[in-house]
């Protein structure tokens, strides 16, 4: 899983020293800023299927309006959640390779292209999108947080009996199963609109390869997702402050 530890940036196994020159100049801050993006777009990619894209920046403060029907949608949000909204469109847009405007339906999700299903997450400044066929997937969900953002209190409502022994004490394992189980929810609400809890799912995590899978779901999920619970496909990568997750269900 890639990691970066101040200066040096390891990757894939690969790492990659920056002079201190480089760091100490004045281009250091959009050097680092340019360098993590590209360090968090691999990491992401890298726990996705081949066949999924991904786009990853950050949010900017003064993020250009492109289509006046997707800030309508947003008209009362403060000006940071106005950025939020549409970088979290733009990298949509980026990941889908289209340029058309991506309305909301009646619950606020984005309305995809035809044939085509995407995800979309940020996190303190960092925003990410993934795009696939629908074709291919039945439900896709991405969530990004910051790996140690979960308080005790927190971490309490988010972790199932099931899984109290693999965080213990421990706020960064706390955090990937809070992530993990957004990425869930978010893979499933489009297309079932099922609303649950935290308490309603225990996963089994594999710190090792990067997976999880279901160890139980509670009732009120629908059906067809209870019968396919063990085609669930659950990837992590941390970077950085970052926990990447992805979830999906293949058709």
């Amino acid at each position: 899983m890639p990691l970066v530890h101040g200066n040096s940036y390891v990757l894939n196994k690969a790492k990659f020293d920056w002079p201190e020159y480089v760091l100490s100049s004045c281009a250091t801050t959009i050097c680092l800023t340019f360098v993590k993006t590209e360090l968090y777009r691999a990491t992401l990619q890298s726990i996705l299927p081949a066949d999924l894209l991904c786009a990853v920046d950050w949010i900017k403060k003064d993020e250009p309006v492109v289509f006046e029907d997707e800030v309508a949608f947003i008209a009362s949000a403060g000006v940071h959640r106005r950025n939020e909204f549409l970088t979290g469109r733009r990298l949509a847009r980026e990941a889908l390779g289209e340029t058309r405007v991506l309305l909301a339906d009646v619950d606020g999700l984005p309305i995809w292209p035809k044939s085509q299903i995407a995800s979309i997450s940020h996190s303190r400044g960092l925003c990410c999108a993934v795009a696939g066929s629908s074709v291919d997937y039945i439900c896709l969900g991405l969530d990004i947080e910051k790996a140690d953002r979960l308080s005790q209190g927190a971490s309490r409502r988010v972790v199932h009996p099931l899984e109290v022994s693999f965080t213990g004490d421990n706020r960064l394992r706390a955090s990937l199963l809070f992530c993990l189980k957004e990425a869930f929810y978010k893979a499933q609400f489009p297309r079932f609109r099922t609303l649950a809890n935290f308490q309603d799912l225990a996963l089994k995590v594999d710190l090792t390869s990067g997976f999880a899978t279901v160890l139980k779901l509670a009732d009120p999920f629908h059906p067809e997702l209870q019968r396919s619970v063990g085609q669930l496909h659950f990837r992590f990568g941390f970077c950085g402050v970052y926990v990447f997750t992805i979830c999906y269900l293949l058709a």
